[in-house]
């Protein structure tokens, strides 16, 4: 009781500082007076609301628009509400400079103010794949300023509900009639309406401040002034009690951040920043203790009291959250088996026809729920009521008959649809600009991601580097591959040419049942077959680390899509300024860490010591490394999840790496394998690796460098073929990624 009181204190000291300023007048917006408990005025304004309610004239009257409908409706929501922070909302307006909002219509402040009734008329859902409904002849009026509660037993089809009437049901055929103000939904629902998730996903390096900000970066209309934006923040962390840790950052299961009702509010803030007339809920308490749970939807109510039109899916609340409730909605199996004012519910199932008992002090809301379940059993029966019997019982109730009548009769003065310069609140431009700096702002916080790139590049390039470290530039070798008796030069490029299991008397080169074998006593030795296989190993070994070293953007990718998913279907981006922030976001340490891999690599192997085919190498390791990183992203994008896409990760390597020309030689491929090579981004990595080293060298000792390019498939292609190859190949993955995060959706994210 005491948190009660004290939100409520905090509640008034929100309201007296929005409203401080204000002049009275006709039709004026009052200040609350000091001492004037905010949680009776709540209750009253509650009751009279109910009484109103029941009253069918009401329905068109508190709708009736004026010569000046903003300050009528202004007034009247200071009459039957009841508390100040109803004008939340208006004091926006007059807390903004001239620049005003450059895409809205003129009367969009009234529309703010006036706010949007939802009347959905016999509506069903089917899913043809299961030949099931899931919903099924689903009729209720939701009322701006109202609050409403969709419960039933886990699988009523209260989520479904909540789903269709927000838009966000693309499969399956939906039945009936759904209007928002006499209207259909339009393609600018998404600026009109918000819907928060029962999973709260965030930056976890981010602030709770920062949070907001960058959201209302992306949900606020482009025009709007930057100190207007601070402003709402500011609002929106004083109405959600976040004020004291807005320098917090929001955590995950890593980070240690801010509580779970603290997140719930946050997740609250993020999507209605943009002050959306209609707010969809779904399981906003779950996981939170009944304490918490009621600050949540305490702050749910204040929002509501703005003449806001809210409705939520919600499963057993206590007693105190289920009494903020204007309206419920209860349903069993699909179909609605009560729709009417919370206050009324238990007296409606504990008296006849439904006769059931109902023990005082008990929670109201397990109650009912328990009912539509059918756990509980009616007085004078031997088994419970069906969710069929729930339903046609509900459908002969003058309830019910008179919400028919009030739809099919009641005259809705209905404005003028809302018309926007875009479907977004931002263009495409704006949102690169606003999800770049955010995402540049979580890698720079990023610290342990940060430190296992380099950490993980500069290691592996000292481990590589120092096996093969002193080789020279293929001049003279300190030791000399001795041939063996009747083996010419010449043959000492085929290992055919050996008798299995001969070994060379020299160290540096090993011929074991004809495969070569390398050991590093004699590091220099180019000019035999072992060299050549070192240095081609070198090379393959360079290529394969950079390309494999990517499999962290897939768990990155994995996390990320998910806050991806929720901001699209919220109209805060479209996918191509995400998919364009993740390559520069990226980009830097791409780059930074081919650097810090070639200045080690190159040098301690002792690669051709050439300004020119340094630069070359250099390109080639980025570019190896890009395509790897894109190849991650493309597999993340389209895999059901992370376990997934790594697991087709290394085995997608496998594949384009035996096809590379190192494991089997190019012209030695099949034909009808042909077509692999070509499609092997390795292939293209190592052949321009291979060329930069050995087209430097064209005559050593007992062969040339064209003969052993022409001996792996390499002979006739310039080094820029591989650039050319290698950047149409990222192209090519990030227009595959592109389309599969367009048209690929995985998860109820």
């Amino acid at each position: 009781m005491s948190q009660k009181h004290s939100s409520n204190d905090a509640e008034t000291g929100i309201m007296q500082r929005l409203l401080s300023g204000v002049s009275d007048g006709e039709g004026s917006r009052r200040p609350s007076q000091d001492g004037e408990p905010v949680q009776r005025r709540k209750s009253e304004s509650q009751e009279h609301r109910a009484r109103l309610n029941t009253l069918k004239s009401y329905q068109t009257l508190h709708r009736t628009l004026s010569d000046d409908p903003s300050e009528q409706i202004t007034s009247t929501t200071s009459k039957d509400l009841g508390h100040a922070i109803g004008f939340a909302l208006s004091s926006y307006e007059d807390l903004e400079d001239d620049t005003a909002i450059k895409d809205e219509p003129s009367d969009f402040a009234e529309w703010k103010t006036t706010g949007i009734e939802i009347v959905a008329l016999d509506i069903s859902y089917t899913v043809p794949a299961v030949e099931r409904s899931i919903l099924s002849g689903v009729t209720f009026q939701m009322s701006s300023g109202s609050m409403c509660a969709l419960m039933g037993a886990s699988g009523a089809g209260k989520t479904t509900l909540l789903d269709v009437v927000s838009g966000r049901k693309s499969d399956g055929e939906i039945s009936g009639e759904l209007t928002f103000n006499g209207l259909p939904r339009d393609k600018y629902f998404k600026r009109t309406s918000a819907y928060v998730m029962q999973d709260d996903v965030f930056i976890p390096t981010l602030s709770v401040e920062e949070t907001l900000t960058f959201s209302s970066m992306l949900r606020m209309p482009q025009g709007t002034a930057w100190a207007r934006r601070k402003q709402r923040v500011e609002e929106m962390l004083d109405m959600l009690g976040l004020d004291h840790i807005r320098g917090t950052v929001v955590g995950d299961q890593v980070v240690r951040g801010i509580s779970g009702g603290q997140r719930k509010r946050l997740s609250i803030g993020v999507e209605i920043i943009g002050l959306p007339n209609i707010i969809f809920l779904d399981e906003p308490t779950s996981g939170l203790d009944s304490e918490i749970s009621f600050e949540v939807m305490e702050a749910v109510r204040s929002i509501t009291d703005q003449n806001r039109t809210v409705c939520a899916t919600i499963h057993q609340p206590s007693p105190e959250t289920f009494g903020l409730f204007d309206k419920i909605l209860l349903m069993s199996k699909g179909k609605v088996v009560y729709f009417g004012l919370t206050q009324d519910i238990v007296k409606t199932f504990s008296s006849a026809p439904y006769a059931y008992k109902y023990m005082e002090g008990t929670n109201p809301a397990e109650f009912v729920v328990r009912v539509a379940g059918g756990k509980f059993i009616p007085l004078g029966r031997e088994e419970a009521f069906s969710a069929e019997a729930l339903h046609m019982m509900y459908l002969e109730t003058p309830r019910h008959k008179e919400l028919i009548s009030a739809i099919s009769d009641h005259d809705v003065v209905v404005p003028p649809p809302l018309t926007f310069e875009r479907e977004l609140p931002t263009s495409q431009l704006m949102q690169l600009r606003v999800l770049v700096m955010r995402g540049f702002t979580k890698t720079l916080r990023d610290r342990a991601g940060l430190e296992t790139a380099f950490g993980r590049t500069f290691f592996g390039a000292m481990l590589m580097g120092s096996l093969f470290y002193g080789q020279d530039d293929c001049g003279s070798s300190t030791t000399e591959c001795e041939a063996p008796p009747g083996v010419s030069p010449d043959q000492v490029l085929n290992p055919d040419s050996f008798p299995h299991g001969y070994v060379m008397s020299n160290d540096c080169c090993v011929v074991i049942n004809g495969t070569a074998a390398i050991t590093l006593t004699s590091r220099d030795c180019l000019d035999c077959q072992s060299a050549v296989f070192n240095r081609f190993s070198v090379l393959f070994f360079a290529m394969l680390f950079k390309m494999m070293g990517n499999m962290d953007a897939i768990a990155d990718m994995c996390n990320d899509r998910i806050l991806f998913y929720r901001e699209r279907s919220a109209g805060a981006y479209k996918t191509l300024p995400y998919m364009i922030t993740s390559l520069v976001v990226n980009l830097p340490v791409l780059v930074l860490t081919s650097c810090m891999f070639s200045l080690i690599y190159y040098f301690m192997i002792g690669f051709y010591m050439e300004a020119e085919p340094f630069l070359y190498f250099l390109l080639i390791i980025f570019l190896c490394q890009f395509t790897g990183f894109q190849f991650a992203q493309l597999l993340a994008a389209a895999a059901e999840n992370a376990q997934v896409a790594l697991a087709i990760f290394p085995g997608a390597f496998v594949f384009f790496n035996i096809f590379a020309g190192f494991l089997i030689h190019i012209p030695d491929v099949p034909v009808y394998w042909s077509w692999a090579p070509v499609a092997s981004f390795a292939r293209w990595a190592i052949q321009g690796l291979v060329l930069n080293e050995f087209d430097q060298q064209p005559q050593l000792r007992y062969f040339n460098g064209v003969d052993v390019l022409h001996d792996y498939g390499y002979h006739g292609y310039s080094k820029f073929t591989s650039i050319y190859f290698l950047l149409g190949i990222i192209i090519l993955f990030s227009f595959m990624t592109q389309m599969a995060l367009s048209f690929i959706r995985h998860g109820s994210a």
